[in-house]
């Protein structure tokens, strides 16, 4: 095979319900729909001889066989559904000993054979979740892609999801059989849920696969969700070609799909199925999480549950459908290499009547797929040594018609059941085998074996170990703590480190870093900021936390009150209050003679204004209290930790906002404008004076003449500075029309 593309095509949902084999004694199934010409048929196998109750409500059958080792029977066809609809069609079967029990449906027709088989899950074996797996219906004769549920309770809730997002809920009575059909679409993809278990079989009326040149039945029993596997040995149909569904149980799965010449690995999510193209060679299947695989025949069709490696069995009761239709028929039997002869059918070796041998790719290789011929009927097929196991398919072909299913399926044999792994170690279960994941400290098959903990050394910085059963114990040196003294004790844990300073742990020690302001071992003593003297002009120090404030005299300002203050200077500030941070301040004031801006925080609110500079102090970090003050028009944005406004280069000017006043130096509201804008001021004439607009315009600025007739200005201007509307300098005489 060149090449193998994958499409992604319908979704799936998992459960949790034990699972057992193909073997029981209690069975509900039914029959696909197929025509009123057809035949059913059931075929039941065992080891020895028993009884089997047959209940049919629908034909009014109620009897009891007695068999030997092999039973069959037939149907009247009306036990069929036609269409989507809910019928009591159910099969009820009873035995008294163990048996696999097997479903036919076979039809002769002009246009060619239609058959197919299905191998019977008993009552124990069946789920609560179910992946449907059919093919595109052939549309000319309206041959359906169909389903049907069977229930095995009563008063069972069924819901069905179907791939198009739509879903039904249907209520169903034990042996109800609720059947969807679809002449049109193909229904690979719908979900079956239900509150109890159930069985389903799905399928085709009649299908192409891969365009195929005979339309043939699709029929296959489905095995429930929780019972799929993660590797998968695929056996060849002779020389046919044929292809595989694979569907994923969980999300974010891995798949590899290899033959003889090519690997492919794909990512599925949960709910999901991918197709291979075809191919006429062995493939191997193996994913991280478990996946089901179904095989399709091209030509003749059919469909099949492929087992995983782990539900292989040692001993097969079979039946080969006897019908006169297919006039060959075959086994499949994949197996180790080595054991190939260790087989037997029917209490001989088959070696005379192979037919075909292919071998299996990496990491696989070391199994055989062998082809037997083989007659219709009754046959038991096992191996000479009890712990081989092997996979066996059954399936048959002729011109115009085909069928194939799995023997017997090891749904799950667990192991793990009689806990055989010690102290609490981990069983992972195997085909006929377990093995044990011993916790620390244990060995052995069973980690029944306890070894000592302390030979690797694990009790670090000089820590003495002292071993016990699946245990050690570590006394460690000074300094140090922890299971293996791993933790270097931290003495920062008290924070010795007083006044914000950083403490950095050593062993049995530590340093301290002092925040700025402060000295010590513990950073205990407050540097004097005033030693240096740092207020001029007669000032008064005032000694804080890494900082001072300085109260000037008369006439002087500043940080150190080295600025002369001019005192008929009136500065425009910034007048707020409640703000939660400075760039939200809308408004502005003229201070009085002497006053200078002011920014005051307390606790988280800001407000801005002015003051007489003897309220101003330095910014303490540490304080819930600061008040900072500066001698520039709008020097007050910024302070006590805010640092205001964005930088103009990042935002559009702040502009006077004002929509009448009498005067420029009367606006005192304020608005940040967009960047694609610029600040505007506009002079009016009204009665025997003039009033004001300023505020944002968007760009470009548009001349005088662009206002409204009877309201033009006579007198505009735009700039893009921070407050920059505060003088009208382009005047035009305009003519007013009324």
């Amino acid at each position: 095979m060149a090449h193998m593309y994958w499409v992604i095509l319908a979704s799936l949902f998992v459960s949790a319900v034990p699972l057992k084999s193909t073997k029981g004694r209690e069975f509900v199934t039914g029959f696909l729909s197929l025509s009123p010409q057809c035949t059913l048929k059931l075929d039941i196998a065992s080891n020895t001889n028993g009884d089997v109750e047959l209940y049919v409500p629908y034909l009014g059958i109620n009897t009891t066989y007695s068999f030997n080792r092999t039973f069959s029977t037939t149907f009247n066809t009306s036990l069929q559904l036609y269409g989507t609809r809910i019928g009591r069609n159910g099969v009820y079967i009873k035995s008294s000993v163990d048996i696999s029990v097997y479903a036919s449906t076979y039809m002769y027709q002009p246009r060619g054979n239609a058959e197919d088989t299905h191998v019977c899950l008993p009552v124990q074996s069946l789920g609560r979740e179910y992946y449907i797996a059919s093919y595109i219906p052939y549309q000319v004769f309206g041959d359906p892609s169909l389903f049907m549920v069977i229930s095995a309770f009563a008063n069972t809730k069924v819901n069905i999801s179907f791939p198009n997002g739509t879903s039904i809920s249907k209520t169903l009575n034990w042996l109800d059989v609720y059947q969807e059909a679809s002449p049109s679409n193909d229904l690979t993809g719908t979900i079956v849920q239900s509150s109890k278990p159930v069985s389903v079989v799905s399928g085709t009326s009649c299908a192409y696969v891969f365009k195929s040149s005979e339309c043939d039945m699709l029929g296959e029993q489905m095995i429930p969700t929780n019972s799929f596997q993660t590797h998968f040995i695929i056996p060849p149909i002779l020389s046919n070609q044929f292809m595989v569904r694979i569907f994923s149980s969980q999300s974010n799965n891995k798949v590899c799909v290899k033959d003889s010449s090519f690997e492919h690995c794909s990512i599925m999510d949960a709910n999901q199925w991918l197709e291979s193209v075809p191919n006429n060679s062995s493939l191997v299947v193996s994913s991280q999480k478990p996946i089901s695989v179904i095989q399709y025949n091209g030509n003749p069709a059919y469909m099949t549950i492929i087992p995983g490696i782990r539900q292989f069995m040692n001993s097969y009761t079979f039946v080969v459908p006897d019908d006169t239709m297919i006039k060959t028929h075959y086994i499949s039997v994949t197996i180790l290499s080595s054991a190939s002869l260790t087989l037997r059918l029917d209490e001989k070796s088959p070696g005379d009547q192979l037919v075909d041998t292919a071998y299996v790719n990496t990491p696989f290789n070391n199994y055989t797929i062998l082809t037997f011929g083989i007659k219709a009927g009754y046959h038991v097929m096992t191996s000479t040594e009890t712990h081989v196991v092997f996979g066996l398919i059954v399936f048959g072909m002729w011109t115009l018609g085909a069928y194939g299913f799995p023997a017997g399926i090891n749904l799950d044999i667990d192991e793990c059941a009689s806990n055989p792994c010690l102290y609490g170690s981990t069983c992972s279960n195997g085909v006929n085998s377990y093995t044990c994941t011993c916790r620390g400290g244990l060995s052995g098959r069973n980690c029944e074996i306890d070894v000592n903990e302390c030979a690797s050394s694990p009790c670090l910085h000089g820590g003495t170990c002292s071993d016990g059963v699946n245990v050690y114990t570590c006394t460690c040196s000074a300094g140090f703590s922890g299971r293996n003294c791993e933790s270097n004790i931290n003495e920062c844990a008290s924070s010795p480190c007083i006044h914000g300073g950083t403490c950095s742990d050593g062993v049995n020690a530590y340093t301290c870093s002092c925040s700025a302001g402060f000295i010590g071992s513990n950073c205990g003593t407050d540097i004097n900021e005033c030693a240096s003297s740092p207020c001029l002009h007669g000032g008064t120090c005032s000694d804080g936390v890494n900082s001072y404030t300085c109260t000037c005299s008369f006439g002087f300002s500043g940080r150190n009150c080295g600025i002369i203050s001019d005192s008929n200077e009136q500065l425009v500030c910034y007048s707020c209050e409640g703000m939660s941070h400075l760039e939200l301040c809308d408004s502005v004031k003229r201070c009085g003679n002497g006053e200078v801006c002011v920014v005051e925080r307390t606790h988280i609110t800001y407000r801005s204004g002015c003051a007489n500079s003897s309220i101003c102090s330095t910014y303490y970090p540490s304080s819930s209290h600061c008040a900072e003050c500066c001698n520039n028009d709008y020097c007050n944005g910024r302070g006590c930790g805010d640092e205001g406004l964005v930088s103009r280069h990042e935002r559009g000017p702040l502009c006077y906002d004002c929509n009448h006043v009498r005067t420029i130096h009367e606006c005192t509201a304020i608005r940040p404008c967009n960047k694609h804008q610029s600040c505007s001021v506009e002079e009016y004439e009204w009665l025997d004076h003039t009033h004001f607009k300023l505020g944002c315009v968007d760009l470009p600025c548009s001349a005088i003449g662009d206002g409204f007739l009877g309201s033009l200005p006579r007198c505009k201007s735009c700039c893009d500075q921070d407050f920059c509307n505060t003088n009208c300098t382009l005047h035009q005489t305009v003519a007013i029309i009324g």
